[in-house]
């Protein structure tokens, strides 16, 4: 099967678990259009990448290419303290539909350890966060991390550095 912008578009919405109603709801356009453009009938306007891209929590080149060119996890050395776990929620039916949280590793290790880690981030966020997580904080892991995938919520993990 070719890879089309439809077809990408199509899988990325599937692999969130998303209807096209939802996907059009949260880009603000019909349920035709978000039709046409899996169907590869339309496209989405260049401006409209962009928010299709953050809609589907994923980059303009995954929907045009079908390649997600988001660098692969790397091991950098240096200061846990200049490490942020950046947490993406899509959570179906929510208002407002994205949730971005940005929180330092070192507080949320501390937070693990303590056991106040629903406290910090919400209980229903805390047990979306792997084991493995906190372990590649502690490892110097640097990039995307995780993805979790439930029947009612789409959630990204990825460890930024600012220390560059």
């Amino acid at each position: 099967m070719k890879n089309t912008i439809g077809s990408n578009i199509t899988a990325l919405r599937k692999e969130r678990g998303m209807t096209q109603a939802e996907l059009a709801e949260k880009l603000n356009v019909s349920v035709q259009a978000v039709s046409k453009w899996e169907n590869d009938v339309s496209h989405p306007d260049l401006e409209r990448i962009g928010e299709l891209a953050r809609a589907l929590s994923t980059t303009a080149e995954a929907i045009i290419s079908g390649e997600d060119t988001a660098a692969p996890a790397e091991i950098k050395k240096g200061d846990i303290s200049k490490r942020l776990l950046v947490i993406t929620v899509n959570v179906k039916g929510s208002d407002p539909a994205d949730i971005t949280l940005r929180l330092p590793a070192e507080l949320l290790l501390k937070a693990r350890v303590e056991g106040t880690l629903a406290k910090l981030i919400g209980g229903d966020y805390s047990e979306m966060i792997p084991d493995s997580v906190f372990e590649m904080l502690e490892c110097g892991v640097v990039g995307p991390v995780a993805t979790v995938n439930t029947e009612d919520t789409f959630v990204n993990l990825e460890v930024v550095s600012y220390d560059s």
